[in-house]
């Protein structure tokens, strides 16, 4: 019986951190074939990945805390991701056609970006524009 207490203790110390560092993720999808993926190492991040269209992949990795990341894709067959390493980074990413790649990566603390890539090029853009997105249908701009 101690053994099991023991182990249990074991078990509640292990699963604690993760309890302890709460984040906010969400995937909003429509269409087909789509595939999307969120992992967060920290305490406090939130991240949003909206697709609209067929066979788009949309990536999100948050590494250190209060980071805020957004991907939208609009269209088919798009790969998108944005990677974030450090502390209180914003990022939005936004893909408009078909068949575009892109990666929007932050390695350090206070940063902040955005961009919006269509057949006809890319352009930097204020992280704001995804709330803008959020107001028209984007779903992701009330993450926090």
């Amino acid at each position: 019986m101690k053994r099991l207490l023991l182990s249990l203790a074991a078990l509640a110390a292990l699963t604690a951190p993760a309890a302890a560092y709460p984040g906010a993720a969400r995937v909003t999808q429509q269409g087909t074939d789509n595939a999307a993926a969120i992992a967060q190492n920290g305490r406090g991040n939130a991240a949003a990945v909206t697709q609209r269209g067929d066979a788009n992949t949309g990536r999100v990795v948050q590494d250190g805390a209060g980071n805020t990341a957004g991907l939208y894709q609009a269209g088919r067959g798009h790969y998108g991701e944005v990677v974030q390493a450090g502390d209180n980074n914003t990022a939005c990413l936004i893909q408009r056609g078909a068949n575009l790649d892109a990666s929007l990566v932050q390695s350090g603390n206070n940063l902040s970006g955005g961009f919006v890539q269509t057949r006809r090029g890319v352009y930097q853009v204020s992280p704001s524009v995804c709330s803008a997105y959020a107001g028209r249908g984007g779903h992701w701009g009330a993450v926090r």
